[in-house]
């Protein structure tokens, strides 16, 4: 008897496999592939810089991070990956907003802060209160 190959299942548990999802910077390597990609959207390079999201090793979506222009390959689904790419671009872009990630970073910035008089009219130049 000979010994069967097994190979990996399309499905597994009732689901279709699917490739990883990969979203990273854009490098100048990738020049040609953001050119092909936005060839075949018809549009011009949006500027850079730039994050993609590659479903297995193909580029499907590239997102500008200075105008938030999507450029996708049109004739892939890639709605979701659109989406995907537009969260991690916002992720991104909002911490260099200046939005606190978290309420330890906030209460930290508090302590920073220099501490505020609640009726400033009554302080005098010299930055004492002045006695009654």
């Amino acid at each position: 008897m000979r010994p069967t190959r097994r190979t990996t299942p399309n499905r597994v548990d009732g689901y279709r496999r699917t490739p990883a999802v990969t979203i990273r910077w854009a490098t100048p390597a990738d020049a040609g592939s953001l050119a092909m990609l936005a060839e075949l959207d018809e549009v011009a390079i949006p500027p850079a810089p730039h994050l993609l999201a590659l479903v297995g090793e193909e580029l499907w979506v590239a997102l500008s991070l200075s105008t938030g222009e999507v450029i996708s390959d049109p004739f892939r689904p890639s709605a979701e990956v659109a989406a995907l790419v537009r969260e991690r671009g916002r992720q991104l872009t909002a911490t260099e907003l200046g939005r606190p990630r978290s309420g330890v970073i906030r209460f930290a910035d508090r302590l920073r802060a220099p501490r505020r008089f609640a009726n400033p009219a009554r302080l005098s130049v010299s930055g004492t209160r002045p006695r009654d």
